[in-house]
């Protein structure tokens, strides 16, 4: 897939869209749900703020631990000797910091609104395989930040709901 960029100028900037603009797209899409949630068709802010919070823990704790600690994979315009399609810095690429993200958003979504949820996820693909197309990940780099980005945004999501719905039963028991 790495080899797939070049090949027209107009699929590279397909790429790129996919690759660069689409995930600010996506965050403008998710803090504009913090807004105005019903339309978007989220049962609440807490729902698009527990996916940022999601976003946030799997991309800056998760990535950076796991990096720090297990893996430290060139990427592949380092390792091929390939031009990546647009210009990027040679830190680390296991897992993509993208998709974790982009995957704990998606994640989080789904579990409220599962239409939703599984087209920001199909977005949340696209994003991660022209992050390979472009020469900046391997395909393993993607998935396994899509997977521990799914496992992040369910924990997150189910420890919040517990939270909450605790607080709630102490809430009701307090004022009898």
């Amino acid at each position: 897939m790495n080899s797939w960029a070049g090949w027209s100028p107009i699929l590279d900037l397909g790429w790129e869209f996919l690759g660069v603009y689409l995930p600010y797209l996506l965050g403008l899409a998710v803090l504009a749900a913090v807004c105005c949630p019903r339309y978007f068709g989220l049962s609440g802010r807490m729902v698009p703020l527990t996916a940022l919070a999601a976003g946030l823990v799997a991309r800056v704790v998760v990535k950076e631990l796991f990096i720090w600690l297990a893996v430290d994979r060139l990427r592949p315009f380092a390792v091929l000797e390939i031009e990546p399609l647009w210009e990027y810095a040679s830190s680390g690429s296991m897992p993509s910091g993208h998709t974790i993200f982009f995957f704990a958003l998606g994640t989080v979504i789904s579990m409220d609104n599962r239409k939703l949820g599984v087209g920001f996820l199909i977005l949340s693909v696209m994003v991660g395989v022209s992050r390979v197309v472009a020469g900046l990940h391997w395909p393993g780099d993607i998935v396994m930040g899509a997977v521990l980005g799914a496992v992040v945004g369910w924990v997150i999501f189910k420890l919040l709901r517990l939270f909450i719905i605790g607080r709630r039963l102490n809430f009701l028991q307090n004022n009898k």
